[in-house]
């Protein structure tokens, strides 16, 4: 075996895979990957440095690192590890955070490659690379519930419909509507929404835009009924909500009902 340095002879080798997550990577979950340098020897590798290129998408960064040994330069992406003896292996851990609000089609790719002081005896070996796709997953949840009128919808029937995304990605382009037959509606109905404020005249359906991990909106829809059309109808309120995600395109809708009670 010869000390390492210009005249040694060791087999460097880079590896790197994402730790967590996989080849998909979801908006608004956690993301890592780790990068692994060996010397298989016969002698100890000096002078030993692991270069990186990180290509990242908008809202995506850097939000921890841990190296094994040696130092990490996050700014350039240069892993200084030194020397590293035969046989011997050290790693880098990086943890991404990655927006709830990144959109689908995006990638995050990484390449790296590893050298030393010295003859590498197999220098194919000294080159990672890896690719991971950005999709959206977005569970939204929507209640419906009918209650006397009170204040200045007083003599009014109303129904309020709550929906919540919860996460983890922006649920993109919600929208709802109703299946009430406008024959129910006396003088026709309108729509308040408690977030905005905006009021407006009922059509069946409302547009809300985009809804972040933990974002509700209530909006209420009141009117004058008619109880004959009311009696002759299903007697309830059908909401169905329609969102985009990418992860599980087939299945972004959900429904909720209640029961129309009107108060002589």
């Amino acid at each position: 075996m010869v000390a390492g340095g210009a005249s040694a002879t060791s087999d460097l080798s880079l590896s790197s895979a994402p730790s967590s997550g996989g080849e998909v990577i979801v908006a608004g979950e956690a993301f890592g990957y780790t990068v692994t340098v060996r010397n298989s020897g016969p002698d100890d590798a000096t002078g030993v440095l692991v270069s990186s290129d990180l290509s990242i998408p908008e809202g995506v960064s850097i939000s921890s690192f841990a190296v094994s040994g040696g130092e990490y330069d996050q700014k350039t992406g240069v892993w200084t590890v030194g020397s590293l003896p035969a046989g011997e292996v050290e790693s880098l851990t990086i943890e991404l955070s990655v927006a709830s609000s990144v959109p689908p089609g995006g990638a995050i790719f990484y390449s790296g490659k590893v050298t030393g002081e010295g003859i590498d005896l197999n220098p194919e070996d000294d080159e990672a690379t890896w690719q991971s796709a950005v999709t959206t997953d977005a569970d939204v949840e929507v209640i419906v519930t009918s209650s006397s009128p009170e204040g200045e919808l007083e003599d009014r029937y109303l129904y309020t419909v709550a929906i919540r995304n919860h996460g983890p990605s922006d649920a993109r382009n919600v929208w709802f509507k109703d299946l009430i037959p406008a024959a129910i509606w006396l003088n026709g109905a309108r729509y308040r929404d408690e977030a905005t404020g905006d009021e407006g005249e009922w059509i069946g359906f409302l547009d809300l835009g985009d809804l972040a991990p933990g974002e509700a909106r209530t909006t209420i829809v009141y009117g004058d009924p008619c109880p004959v059309a009311l009696d002759q109808s299903s007697s309830r309120v059908t909401i169905t909500v329609w969102w985009t995600d990418a992860l599980d395109q087939a299945c972004n809708s959900e429904v909720a009902s209640c029961r129309v009670d009107i108060l002589d």
